[in-house]
């Protein structure tokens, strides 16, 4: 979950938010969900460029620092919706950071991405051919 407030709402609906462990790790308060959302800091970025007309450039700071990133989502996880990673995706992107691919599994949940990524199938192959592919290629920038 990239937005803490929104998978919240969702718990709330589904009725499990009290049993949640997502409350109690990023806190009780909408401000220290925010603190703790990726989409809500990423916003804040944006929102910071758009206010002083800046756009993030090769010789920035968040660029500099960005690792590259891979992001993953089983398409039928009933407990985030997999639209969560194309939101965090796009929001990378619209800060500038070019080092970012999504890849979506189809017939994969929740727990089977977990699963697979620790005990090995699908979710490890797909990681670890991407580490891999940038080791070899050298598509690396470290």
């Amino acid at each position: 979950a990239y937005s803490i407030s929104d998978h919240y709402i969702r718990e709330t609906e589904r009725g499990v938010e009290e049993m949640s462990p997502m409350k109690a790790a990023c806190g009780h308060t909408k401000k220290q969900f925010n603190y703790f959302s990726p989409t809500v800091r990423l916003q804040s970025i944006l929102d910071k460029l758009s206010s002083t007309s800046s756009s993030i450039s090769s010789e920035s700071t968040y660029y500099n620092t960005m690792p590259e990133i891979l992001l993953l989502h089983g398409v039928d996880d009933d407990i985030v919706p997999f639209t969560s990673t194309a939101d965090i995706g796009m929001l990378i992107k619209d800060c500038g950071i070019k080092y970012c691919k999504e890849n979506y599994l189809t017939d994969t949940g929740h727990a089977d991405l977990a699963m697979e990524l620790m005990l090995g199938g699908t979710t490890q192959d797909l990681v670890m051919d991407w580490i891999e592919n940038r080791s070899r290629t050298g598509k690396t920038r470290y």
